[in-house]
């Protein structure tokens, strides 16, 4: 459904992308504002629709400028490496084989299994550093 996200955790900065077709799931906008109240920057790069993303970091207090609507899977890598070059330290938090890009460019890649019922393909797991079950868990990664 094109939801994926970054996070940069150098300075404690972070991006993620918690859509599941545009739904924000439980725990999603308390998990930013903790992140935030430890002046962690929160991006979003989602194949979402502009509209939808524009929405979705009003909803959870993500500047504008920080949110990448419509990103294919070499524009989250893209994102994750102009981060980088601009000094951060990034983590990829994604949920899928579209963010496989983003999480090899990344520093460290989480895996979410959070919107997904089932099992993930083993291949999947191998390309994450750390795999969790809720973006709450996001806050106890040392990084």
């Amino acid at each position: 459904n094109g939801s994926a996200v970054i996070i940069d955790i150098a300075e404690e900065r972070i991006a993620y992308t918690i859509t599941s077709a545009g739904q924000l799931f439980g725990g999603v906008k308390d998990t930013i504002a903790k992140l935030q109240d430890k002046d962690i920057d929160v991006f979003i790069a989602s194949g979402d629709r502009s509209g939808a993303i524009k929405r979705l970091a009003s909803i959870t207090g993500i500047p504008e400028d920080h949110a990448f609507a419509t990103a294919s899977t070499h524009r989250k890598a893209e994102i994750v490496s102009n981060l980088q070059e601009e000094g951060y330290k990034v983590m990829m938090v994604g949920d899928g084989p579209n963010d496989i890009l983003a999480f090899e460019q990344a520093d460290s890649a989480v895996l979410t299994t959070e919107q997904k019922d089932g099992d993930f393909p083993d291949k999947l797991k191998g390309y994450a550093d750390f795999v969790i079950e809720d973006i709450s868990e996001v806050l106890q990664i040392d990084f």
